[in-house]
């Protein structure tokens, strides 16, 4: 039986005993760890003690009192008790000693899978025992070699313990932010084969006065930060405007650029980061300082789902301080391994991709662009934005071709309540939401009625006929052309309205457009998110668009509205039809 196998069987015990709320892992290893220190031999002998539930505390003082069979382990036998549940009774405790016993203790500290059970990957897993992601970023530092290493936020300690096979290795510290974690690394850094040092830290910003050649920012993506006074100096000695309580950096690039200064000369960086802080607007000026500064040596861009319990895209960001002039993009979301609940890299998938990072190989998953193109694009470092696609035609920025790109009226619920009604004939007005725009490209005829008696308030929001909607927030992009109707339409605020310059360029062309593989792409390009897909109207003004001759257009233009008229038609017969079958059961039983 290996070392999961133990873990599924004791987590069954747990809950046959009706003990659902432990995590097995957790009781395994501290338990594993006492062995190692006071021994088997006098962990089986305090087992057989059989003390009842509530007498728990003597198993503990007794375990305290043990002497040790490492030299300095002593101090961590409090930390290994805090993992064992006191929930757990005498007896099932004898029972999971007894099962230990028939095993390699030191290979259950070190080698614990953390991510073995569904709990821990939906609540307590950290991105750093996510094995696949340590196994790349493993080969990533073992190709560019190094002696010391320091992971941040280095979790149960998974990396720094992978990073014990280099050979070479002769230091490795690491940062946790969570308490209970940082007391299984710090374990863990005791047995391992090069020591690592862990420290527990609450806030955002601890320097380090230390230099290393490798750092792994394992940080969790989107996580919620105080800036403290601390990391505002930190900042504004690096040359950043940054005004309190006006920006928020996303953390993960804060902790990038604070890696970079305790990085040695010829040190590597490789960092997590979500998408979105590659493209975003708040952090334009953290991206404009790694670039201008020749750090980013190439950026992967990693599959949707590969961390389970991240719902946000992401990419592995690596930096150097030897002054590269190109950074070399990876995109790497389609290598990897699908399976029904988690997605993976396997060793020949992590291979592949080393092979493009390591050779000069361009293709349509592996090329290099320049740091003259990333500053031409405002500072976007996001991978869709320089996949290579079908060439544009006098490719424009579509905020110039249009009158005026808005959001819809952020309105409260309360608000909406007590505007709504159900009586049509009373009021000229009616509001569009997320819901009321079909994926097949409409708008629904049936929109919700509402009184407004301050017109002023809602006067420039209302859409006016050709005007190009599209979601600004929702699981799905979706654009439509709305088509003046006989009252007033007011858009909310999970839509966006492109009103464009009919001299310039015809709607029904920029929908055709909107549609295809291109403008989906460079609709995407600008999009963050994963599960909901955000789009703001700036992003929208900047974003390129095909814009052929007005002939072309209007050939392109007339195809596209007589297709939306056939879509119309069918899905006018879809809907009559589901009604009729509905009724048929009424009909033929007279019901």
């Amino acid at each position: 039986m290996d070392i999961k196998s133990i873990q599924i069987e004791i987590q069954e015990r747990l809950w046959a005993e009706r003990i659902i709320d432990i995590d097995a892992n957790k009781a395994m290893f501290g338990i594993a760890t006492i062995g190692l220190i006071i021994g088997k031999d006098r962990l089986l002998e305090l087992s057989q003690d059989r003390y009842s539930m509530e007498e728990r505390r003597h198993f503990d003082n007794d375990v305290i009192l043990s002497s040790v069979k490492w030299e300095g382990a002593s101090s961590l036998k409090r930390d290994a008790l805090n993992l064992i549940s006191k929930q757990i009774s005498s007896k099932l405790l004898t029972t999971v000693i007894n099962i230990l016993m028939n095993f390699n203790l030191l290979d259950i500290v070190l080698h614990m899978d953390f991510m073995s059970t569904v709990k821990s990957i939906q609540e307590d897993c950290l991105l750093s025992s996510v094995p696949w992601i340590n196994n790349l970023v493993f080969e990533i530092m073992k190709s560019h070699g190094g002696k010391s290493v320091f992971n941040c936020d280095c979790g149960y300690g998974d990396f720094i313990v992978k990073m014990t096979d280099k050979e070479d290795i002769n230091l490795i510290d690491g940062y946790s932010f969570d308490e209970l974690a940082s007391q299984v690394a710090k374990i863990r850094g005791f047995f391992a084969r090069t020591k690592c040092d862990v420290t527990f830290i609450s806030t955002l910003y601890q320097p380090t006065d230390k230099k290393y050649d490798m750092i792994y920012n394992s940080l969790p993506c989107g996580k919620k930060y105080d800036l403290s006074y601390v990391m505002e100096l930190f900042l504004k000695d690096l040359g950043f405007s940054y005004r309190i309580n006006k920006k928020k950096y996303s953390f993960d690039l804060l902790w990038t650029i604070n890696a970079l200064q305790s990085v040695n000369e010829n040190g590597i960086v490789v960092a997590v980061v979500s998408n979105g802080a590659l493209y975003n607007e708040v952090n334009n000026d953290i991206r404009k300082y790694l670039v201008e500064n020749n750090y980013i040596k190439a950026i992967i861009s990693l599959p949707p789902s590969i961390i389970p319990f991240m719902g946000v895209a992401a990419s592995l960001i690596i930096l150097e301080k030897c002054k590269n002039k190109k950074i070399k993009m990876i995109d790497a979301k389609e290598i990897c391994e699908k399976q029904r609940r988690i997605t993976s890299f396997s060793d020949d998938n992590i291979n592949y991709i080393m092979k493009l990072y390591l050779e000069p190989i361009e293709s349509n998953v592996s090329f290099e662009v320049s740091y003259e193109q990333i500053v031409s694009n405002d500072y976007n470092l996001g991978i869709n934005k320089y996949i290579e696609t079908d060439p544009m035609i006098n490719p424009t920025p579509l905020g110039e071709v249009a009158k005026s790109i808005f959001r819809g009226y952020q309105i409260k619920a309360t608000e909406f309540d007590s505007i709504a009604t159900i009586y049509e004939d009373d009021t000229e007005y009616r509001m569009i939401n997320v819901s009321d725009v079909l994926a097949e490209g409409f708008v629904k005829s049936k929109l919700q009625p509402v009184i407004i008696e301050d017109e002023r308030k809602y006067g420039k929001y209302l859409v006016e006929n050709r005007d190009i909607i599209i979601t600004a927030k929702n699981t799905t992009i979706k654009t439509a052309i709305y088509k003046q109707q006989n009252y007033k339409t007011i858009l909310t605020g999970n839509l966006i309205v492109i009103r464009v310059d009919d001299s310039k360029i015809n709607p029904y062309y920029l929908k055709a457009f909107l549609d295809s593989r291109l403008g989906e792409s460079m609709i995407n390009s600008i999009a963050t998110g994963t599960t909901v897909k955000s789009i703001n109207p700036n992003n929208l003004k900047k974003m390129y668009i095909s814009l052929p001759s007005m002939e072309i257009q209007n050939k392109i233009a007339l195809m596209s509205k007589d297709n939306l008229g056939r879509i119309k038609m069918l899905l006018d017969n879809y809907n009559n039809a589901m009604k009729r079958q509905r009724k048929i059961y009424d009909i033929v039983t007279g019901y």
